[in-house]
């Protein structure tokens, strides 16, 4: 799938796509570890991914989706771990355009 999104960090590469997988990468383009926003524990309508956000200290990571859904994920890339718990940071945060 093409490449919608990519955020390049100090250490790390980020990419998303509308198949809904974030990839993290090293700077040799390698796979540290896939990150699956289709997966029942995000409960997206619309997992692809629009863009990506990473904290300073590379731990926490902001997925916004085109379902308009904003998810913090607590990641570790050296275990390839993420959290088990995502934090909801926003649902459907969009409104449709009125028709006059």
């Amino acid at each position: 799938e093409p490449i919608d999104c990519i955020n390049i960090a100090e250490q790390i590469i980020l990419t998303g796509g509308r198949d809904g997988k974030v990839n993290i990468l090293d700077k040799a383009f390698k796979l540290l570890m896939p990150i699956d926003m289709t997966n029942q524990l995000y409960h997206s309508i619309s997992p692809g991914v629009r863009t990506l956000s990473l904290d300073r200290m590379g731990k926490k990571l902001l997925v916004g989706t085109a379902g308009s859904e904003i998810y913090e994920l607590s990641i570790d890339p050296s275990r390839k771990k993420v959290g088990d718990n995502p934090n909801t940071i926003a649902t459907c945060h969009c409104a449709p355009q009125d028709k006059e």
